[in-house]
């Protein structure tokens, strides 16, 4: 990024396009380390008797949708400075940043990141709600089975 001339208007530019570029490796690594919580969870369902608790599922789900908040809150990268409107030299300045630190793809590569652990998270919430209704399945098939057993002996045995 080369500048003929600086003024505070390019200097502040500057600032924006640096913040955002930190801020977003802030979220990197705050998604990344989902990631990794995810990946672990995701290696317990096939241990033998590893249940996968709805509680720790929900608590990341919750993390996932504070994360997205604070990135469209915190990073607005999406919206081109008001400065960048009025000037059409701001204007190439921000382009030039915003492809230098890779900015929108950055964000639309961590946007994938967090819709890739969310879909994982509901599959394993699928997953953990299928084993309990199984569970509540063998249960009434069983109560069931024992209501005919004593129907079945009041009737033959008592008569």
């Amino acid at each position: 990024m080369i500048v003929d001339s600086i003024d505070s208007d390019k200097v502040e530019l500057i600032s924006l396009v640096l913040a955002q570029s930190t801020a977003l490796e802030f979220f990197e690594q705050k998604v990344d380390g989902l990631l990794e919580k995810v990946k672990k969870m995701t290696a317990t369902v096939g241990l033998k008797s590893k249940s996968i608790s709805e509680r720790s599922i929900l608590k990341l789900i919750k993390e996932i949708l504070a994360i997205r908040q604070d990135i469209i809150v915190s990073l607005r990268l999406l919206e081109k400075p008001e400065a960048a409107w009025e000037k059409k030299v701001l204007d190439v300045l921000y382009e030039e940043g915003i492809t230098m630190f890779e900015l929108k793809e950055r964000f639309m590569f961590l946007k994938e990141k967090l819709q890739m652990i969310q879909g994982n998270l509901e599959v394993l919430s699928n997953f953990s709600s299928t084993r309990k209704m199984i569970v509540l399945e063998v249960a009434i098939v069983g109560l069931f089975i024992l209501d005919v057993l004593l129907v079945s002996y009041e009737l033959f045995i008592k008569t």
